[in-house]
């Protein structure tokens, strides 16, 4: 019995690294690659995918963990600018599914499962960091070090001081990870007025250079922008862009279908 376990205790815990590495698209969401978010979520739901949790990453960047029951799959959804940018496989742990099994399991399978995730990472504890939180997406593989994580992001995350008691890299990563997810989370007080203290503030566009064009528009309408003018070239595209709440005058070049070029140009006869 004891050797029967121990193998699929080897078998599952292959597995599991095995989906840690894996950063392909499931392909029953290919299709969804490219598509506006808000067509795509209900699509997810459609597809029997439950909703988990969402981070902001940036500006007009965030991502979203969901997790299919029927098919044991935990998913990150990238989104940028309003539309799926990327869609990859992650640990069921990062959907919050610690030694997820089925009914139809074996009581020496539900037991490997549950030593594999006690083991491998963290065991059966709440967490408020996945994979994703790592710098290489991609969680320790010993409980200390995860542990260290953990407290580090949890302390840096709600603004705690920075107490690496332990001495630990891990902690320190930890803190480092906590302290960017809490600034994203805060961005909003910024994006959401173009005051600061009575003054008109400018609105930051310089992460929609290189962005594709229909999304580089997307982004500077979400900004504010109101688009004014066209003028065509044989090579490239220019649109000219106003915001009457910061007052910026903007020159788009488009270039096969990106975004090659956002300038604030000053002045233009239809900037006003």
């Amino acid at each position: 019995m004891k050797s029967r376990l121990l193998c699929r205790l080897s078998v599952v815990f292959a597995c599991l690294l095995a989906v840690s590495a894996s950063a392909d698209t499931p392909r029953d969401l290919r299709d969804l690659v490219g598509e506006k978010a808000k067509k795509a979520d209900p699509q997810l739901q459609r597809r029997g995918y439950i909703h988990i949790e969402s981070e902001k990453t940036g500006s007009h960047n965030s991502y979203a963990m969901w997790w299919s029951p029927s098919m044991s799959t935990c998913v990150s959804v990238d989104y940028e600018h309003g539309r799926v940018d990327d869609i990859r496989r992650y640990p069921p742990m990062d959907c919050n599914q610690h030694g997820y099994f089925s009914d139809d399991d074996d009581d020496d399978s539900k037991a490997a499962a549950l030593a594999v995730g006690a083991a491998a990472l963290i065991g059966v504890l709440a967490v408020s960091h996945n994979s994703r939180h790592h710098d290489d997406d991609t969680h320790y593989d010993d409980q200390y070090s995860e542990e260290e994580f953990e407290r580090g992001y949890r302390d840096g995350l709600y603004n705690h001081s920075y107490d690496n008691f332990n001495d630990t890299q891990s902690y320190s990563k930890g803190y480092q990870s906590g302290n960017r997810q809490r600034d994203h989370n805060s961005a909003y007080r910024h994006q959401n007025s173009h005051y600061d203290n009575g003054y008109r503030r400018e609105a930051d566009f310089s992460d929609l250079v290189g962005a594709r064009a229909s999304s580089a528009d997307d982004g500077l309408q979400d900004l504010g922008f109101v688009n004014v003018d066209t003028i065509k070239s044989s090579n490239a595209s220019y649109t000219y862009w106003y915001n009457g709440y910061t007052g910026q005058c903007l020159q788009m070049m488009t270039t096969n279908g990106r975004a090659e070029d956002i300038r604030d140009i000053g002045e233009h006869p239809q900037c006003r």
